[in-house]
């Protein structure tokens, strides 16, 4: 074997003249290597399929002051847990999810045209030769759950903590985004359910506690002193409506027999007082002064409708008549004043006629009153013996405070459990549209050459110094001088 010191060098590690040389002396080695590695790495190269990648990108939004049910929780009091970026990170590991999203693609039109083959393999198998071995739906989705994963990757946003990014990568366009909303709507589902499972073992958890809590006051006898309080509560409220009835019924009566006492006193007093007697007299003069006057009209109507009386006696008739007449009314005018006389001698007889009547009305408002007055003492005194009665239990009650104000408070989480419940929300918010997508290649053409550069290279420099090792021939003066130290060169032999 040769001696390898020929190959190195004291500037360089490889001591390109004399490799240099080896090529060309074994020019095979130096064209056959190039040839196959450039063969071999075409027909790699060529044998890839398209990879479609997408990503889509959704926010955790059950930490943010916003969010729906956070909102419904903070103003309730429920402190709701937030959940961390593992929670997502680790999605893919959860059966139910991965479940879900199975379901969704195999439920698809066009399952069977879909492919869900790695991105590394050489051949692409379509669902149905890839599921033909399964009987039905079930089976299929098991199958595919275990493949999802391999599919996609959940990576946290390097910019924001509750930002993450879903990539999908898969040998058909069609099943790229096939996927990418099948992960998107199994999330949501998935997270929807995770808060529900959760919500609800609250509930049944408070609603066995309340349970428990409510036996025990039971067995005390405090469940029923607190239905005997609101049956009690129940009566004073009917009681209360009663009372306030007859109180206005009262208080409407005693204004009435005030108003009869009233008009009463008046009518006595009116009938007590006495008419002077010259005011009678002259209002009996100018009663006879009015039927005068009404006569002596009624005959000057006559006297000037007589037709054809056109003598002068009567118009000397007529016109003495209408002196008459003016006398009259001037002492009429001057007696005008009596009328006054007349309207207290009628108001003085209207109100002797409805004495007795008034008499009569005021004593039986006065009767009315006195049973008014009973019963509004009575509805009092029964007021006053339940209020007692719910006193009496307030303080049996007071005793057992503790448990009474747990049983509020356990109440009052399983409303609020139950109000959170019914307006839950999912915590993941996707954006509208696809973040990216691309087609590519698993190893890309400029990547392929520099590969096959530097493999050709390196297969050339091997086998170059491979050959040279095990070859016996001589090829110049440096090689002799390399390999026999010890001998000197006189000369070189020129070829013939």
């Amino acid at each position: 074997m040769k001696n390898v010191n020929a190959i190195f060098s004291e500037f360089s590690i490889i001591n390109v003249k004399f490799l240099y040389k080896l090529a060309k002396k074994y020019v095979w080695i130096t064209a056959s290597i190039p040839v196959v590695v450039c063969a071999l790495t075409a027909f790699l190269y060529l044998r890839q399929h398209d990879i479609y990648s997408a990503k889509i990108a959704f926010r955790n939004i059950g930490g943010m002051n916003d969010s729906p049910t956070n909102a419904i929780s903070d103003l309730l009091g429920e402190k709701k847990e937030r959940v961390g970026p593992g929670e997502f990170l680790t999605v893919v590991k959860s059966v139910d999810f991965l479940q879900k999203a199975a379901q969704k693609l195999v439920s698809d039109p066009n399952f069977e045209n879909m492919t869900f083959s790695p991105v590394e393999s050489t051949g692409i198998i379509r669902s149905s030769e890839m599921f033909s071995s399964c009987l039905d739906d079930q089976c299929k989705i098991t199958k595919l759950r275990g493949m999802i994963p391999k599919l996609f990757n959940i990576d946290l946003d390097e910019n924001i903590d509750t930002r993450f990014i879903i990539t999908v990568k898969t040998l058909d366009s069609y099943t790229t985004n096939k996927v990418i909303n099948a992960i998107k709507e199994a999330l949501i589902e998935h997270r929807l359910t995770t808060i529900k499972v959760s919500l609800t073992n609250q509930k049944e958890v408070t609603a066995k506690l309340i349970e428990e809590r409510k036996e025990s006051l039971t067995s005390l006898g405090i469940m029923e002193k607190f239905q005997e309080i609101s049956q009690i509560n129940a009566l004073l409220d009917g009681l209360e409506g009663k009372f306030k009835v007859y109180q206005d019924a009262l208080e409407s009566k005693k204004i009435e027999y005030s108003q009869a006492e009233i008009s009463l006193r008046l009518t006595n007093k009116a009938l007590k007082k006495d008419v002077d007697p010259k005011l009678k007299q002259k209002w009996k003069v100018y009663q006879s002064l009015r039927a005068k006057r009404d006569i002596l009209l009624t005959d000057i109507a006559a006297l000037e409708q007589v037709a054809g009386d056109k003598s002068s006696q009567g118009s000397q008739i007529v016109k003495e008549l209408k002196q008459q007449i003016t006398t009259v009314n001037k002492e009429i005018a001057t007696l005008e004043k009596a009328r006054d006389i007349v309207n207290f001698e009628g108001f003085r007889e209207t109100k002797g006629r409805d004495k007795d009547y008034v008499e009569f009305q005021g004593k039986v408002l006065e009767d009315q009153i006195v049973k008014l007055e009973a019963r509004v003492e009575g509805l009092i005194d029964e007021r006053k013996i339940l209020v007692t009665k719910v006193k009496n239990l307030e303080q049996e009650i007071e005793k057992h405070k503790p448990s009474i104000e747990y049983l509020k408070l356990l109440e009052q989480k399983l409303l609020q459990v139950q109000l959170i419940e019914g307006t839950i929300v999912s915590d993941v918010n996707f954006d509208n549209f696809l973040l990216s997508s691309a087609q590519y290649k698993r190893h890309s053409l400029g990547r392929t050459i520099a590969f096959a550069i530097v493999v050709s290279l390196f297969l050339i420099v091997t086998g170059l110094l491979l050959r040279y090792l095990f070859d016996e021939r001589i090829i110049d003066r440096e090689d002799f001088q390399n390999n026999f130290r010890d001998i000197e060169v006189l000369g070189d032999v020129p070829e013939l």
